[in-house]
């Protein structure tokens, strides 16, 4: 048997423990290895046998404001002090991340009790609205984000370009209108994107655009987010706008997620000072 016969051990092989007494997986470890065992038992069929319409990736670039700027530049330096004293690791570094990727959204959480959410920055807000003010009043469009704050951006600049919006997240389930016409623009959390969610029709109409107001640093999350559009259904070319904070980690993690590599582990690497190529894109 290629993977042994003890759970204990293939645990110990594959997974990084941690959490409540150490017995919560928090990461993975030797990841190639496995594949390459997974590889001899295994046959992964290539997506070209869905004859699917082309996908198309484009990245637009957002100046934060000063004051987010600001914000940021504190946050990202105390976390690269953590990183480089060793005090942060991959293991438990996804919430300090988070709240990085969640000011490059436009929102910074203000310590209290309980936390306050404070809006400091609307760039991600304008530039949707842009995207949408050049679509057909009733063409179709999915925007993700991971933070309940990017839904309201969502909506706000649905209001902005004066076209209807509904959601689907842990707060509303609003999918069904949305495939009926109701409204052409959906919000989407991502985690409430996944398996078995269609979204490749409104209204009768393909539904062609997507946008990423930020995707988290979970693989999964992302490419599960991405087919929910460009599957079986899709019926036109399929394009994809990611929203991309210039000079953060927004950046990073756009390109370790298209490289298929671990997010949180590329955006360490480069805050504490190592240098990765950056594959080419369309850039508009």
């Amino acid at each position: 048997m290629i993977f042994g016969w003890s759970f204990v051990k293939f645990r110990k092989r594959y997974a990084k423990m941690g959490g409540w007494g150490g017995k919560q997986i928090v990461g993975d470890q030797n990841i190639d290895e496995l594949r390459a065992k997974m590889a001899t038992i295994t046959y992964q069929a290539d997506r070209g046998v869905l004859d699917l319409p082309d996908a198309i990736h484009h990245t637009i670039d957002v100046d934060l404001s000063k004051a987010a700027t600001r914000i940021y530049k504190d946050l990202s330096d105390n976390l690269t002090a953590e990183i480089k004293d060793g005090t942060v690791v991959a293991s438990n570094a996804l919430v300090k991340l988070l709240r990085l990727q969640q000011l490059t959204s436009g929102v910074a959480t203000v310590d209290g009790d309980p936390p306050v959410v404070v809006r400091v920055d609307e760039s991600k807000r304008d530039a949707l609205s842009d995207i949408i003010e050049n679509l057909p009043v009733d063409e179709p469009l999915v925007a993700f984000g991971v933070f309940r704050a990017d839904l309201d951006t969502i909506h706000e600049a649905a209001a902005k370009a004066k076209r209807g919006s509904l959601e689907l997240s842990g707060r509303r389930k609003e999918l069904e209108a949305w495939q009926a016409g109701e409204a052409p623009i959906l919000a989407v959390q991502i985690k409430a994107g996944g398996v078995g969610i269609d979204l490749t029709k409104a209204g009768g109409k393909p539904c062609s655009y997507c946008v990423f107001l930020s995707t988290g640093f979970n693989l999964g999350d992302y490419e599960q987010a991405l087919a929910r559009i460009h599957r079986p259904g899709a019926e036109r070319t399929v394009f994809y706008y990611h929203l991309l904070a210039e000079n953060t980690v927004d950046v990073q993690v756009f390109h370790a997620l298209r490289a298929r590599k671990d997010a949180v582990e590329a955006v360490l690497e480069n805050l504490a000072g190592a240098e990765s190529p950056e594959p080419q894109i369309n850039r508009r």
